[in-house]
């Protein structure tokens, strides 16, 4: 998600990166990848770790970014919990690196409450990328098309 966006960014496209604070990483989070901030691209690390904290913060800098951003915005989304408080109309690119309900249940857990999750993200989405096309693979096969229309794995 950062590499994406930092190309982006690099080809002179303004990005917003809305980031939760992971515990391993501390200073700049860029420096840490070893990239560097290009002009365009505005970095936000969340400064809370309380979850919920976090996503009102998210919910909040999202909201004042939508009202800012131009009509041919989109959301690039990584995380699922934050796709849906994604205001309409903007379209949200989601990228899955998995297919959630199967690795719940490979993991022995109730795959209902993440499924149900996963389906609304996905209906919520004007596309999805994938990390390499076994993710795609796995959406497709439990999600045919209940998916967003226009699916691409980046390799």
């Amino acid at each position: 998600m950062v590499h994406t966006g930092h190309a982006l960014a690099q080809r002179g496209h303004n990005v917003t990166i809305l980031a939760d604070r992971a515990a391993h990483v501390e200073g700049d989070p860029l420096a840490t990848w070893g990239l560097e901030r290009p002009p365009s691209l505005d970095f936000r690390l969340c400064p809370l770790s309380w979850r919920p904290g976090a996503g009102a913060w998210f919910r909040w800098n999202v909201v004042q970014w939508a009202d800012a951003a131009g009509r041919d915005s989109i959301v690039y989304a990584r995380e699922m919990k934050y796709v849906q408080l994604c205001p309409r109309p903007l379209p949200v690119v989601f990228e899955a690196h998995d297919n959630a309900r199967m690795v719940a249940r490979d993991r022995g857990e109730e795959p209902g409450p993440v499924e149900a999750l996963e389906r609304a993200t996905l209906a919520r989405s004007a596309a999805l990328v994938a990390n390499c096309g076994g993710a795609m693979g796995a959406l497709d096969e439990d999600y045919g098309t209940a998916q967003p229309p226009l699916r691409r794995p980046l390799v």
